[in-house]
């Protein structure tokens, strides 16, 4: 018995990932990984709306940590790419201006935290299946 992730190249010939779909964003990300590389924080891994409690009005706690050792960026393309239409980068640019903490490189690992939240989707939708979810990301990585 193997794991979720065994033998997941076998994904290219058996469910719909494509191969120069993966290389090009596995080099896109591999060009920004350079400034992410240096900011390693511990994350919560699985930063969504599921795992967010809230009293309505803040933010009470967070639950279901996949912890991580990466760029706190990941976190927030993640909460991003599940709360489309919410501005969630915009927030949290304000909210980190407001309490003057400079992010250096924003943009640059922000598209770097994007290619690897991506390559992560792009796997989970070919091995679940989900062929709509797996064309939708593919499209908004292009």
């Amino acid at each position: 018995m193997g794991t979720f992730w065994e033998d997941w190249y076998s994904l290219f010939k058996t469910f719909c990932l494509e191969k120069d779909v993966f290389d090009e964003c596995y080099n896109r990300l591999l060009a920004y990984s350079i400034y992410n590389e240096p900011h390693r924080y511990f994350i919560h891994g699985a930063f969504h709306q599921w795992n967010i409690l809230s009293d309505g009005q803040r933010i009470t706690g967070i639950i279901d940590s996949n912890g991580k050792c990466e760029d706190f960026l990941v976190d927030l393309a993640t909460l991003d790419g599940h709360m489309k239409g919410f501005d969630v980068i915009q927030s949290y640019q304000i909210y980190q201006e407001q309490m003057d903490i400079p992010i250096p490189n924003f943009n640059e690992r922000l598209i770097g935290a994007k290619y690897y939240n991506g390559l992560i989707g792009l796997r989970f939708y070919a091995k679940m299946g989900w062929n709509d979810a797996y064309f939708e990301l593919r499209d908004e990585l292009f």
